[in-house]
């Protein structure tokens, strides 16, 4: 399994829609293993020392893992079950066409270019960091390449320490180097429509 680096999760998002998908609030699993305690040579010596029945049996302990859900391991089974509906789009295009067309929300799982235009300053002023779909410039969108934006809450990029993004931390200089430069992020959230523009709720966003 290819391990992948979050730079934003929005774990109470990704619990609610996990909630409707199980039909319940799954916060903690338990899997129970047996393993054998007495076998072959071990066996083999108990009846020669006149062991009884029992005691030639194979003994059984039962060990109990209890594993915790992080929003990681429930979006597979989110995105998995959206695709399986086929209610899950591949492409932004597609997904903007989709919302309009049915003019209601859509799923969507992509990779898409995006740019953070902004100054981190300003993210630690609003709370929030802006990606603008694309490239530059963005005050003249067409039909061929919608305005898109996707706010993002800064409580929810797991670099965020005191409600602030450090310059020197892993996202802060990610942006700070990019330099408002386009740069090409693995989506997964919810496009609607907002105006003559479109918007995505993002629930995940990896690099």
């Amino acid at each position: 399994m290819k391990l992948e680096r979050f730079i934003y999760i929005d774990p109470t998002g990704i619990a609610s829609l996990y909630a409707q998908l199980r039909g319940e609030d799954v916060v903690e699993t338990i899997c129970s293993m047996e393993h054998s305690r007495a076998h072959g040579l071990r066996l083999a010596l108990a009846a020669f020392l006149g062991g009884s029945g029992e005691s030639s049996k194979s003994k059984k302990e039962t060990r109990i893992t209890k594993t915790t859900l992080r929003p990681e391991n429930m979006l597979r089974e989110i995105v998995g079950s959206l695709r399986a509906q086929g209610t899950l789009y591949s492409s932004l295009p597609d997904a903007t066409k989709a919302t309009v067309n049915s003019r209601s929300p859509v799923w969507v799982e992509t990779r898409h270019p995006f740019t953070v235009p902004l100054p981190l300053d300003v993210f630690n002023k609003t709370k929030q960091v802006v990606f603008l779909s694309g490239f530059p410039p963005y005050d003249n969108p067409s039909t061929d390449t919608p305005q898109i934006s996707m706010p993002a809450n800064l409580c929810n990029f797991p670099s965020v320490h005191d409600g602030q993004l450090s310059p020197s931390g892993h996202d802060g200089l990610l942006f700070t180097k990019l330099n408002s430069k386009p740069r090409t992020y693995s989506i997964f959230g919810q496009v609607f429509t907002n105006g003559d523009e479109f918007q995505v709720k993002p629930y995940a966003i990896r690099l």
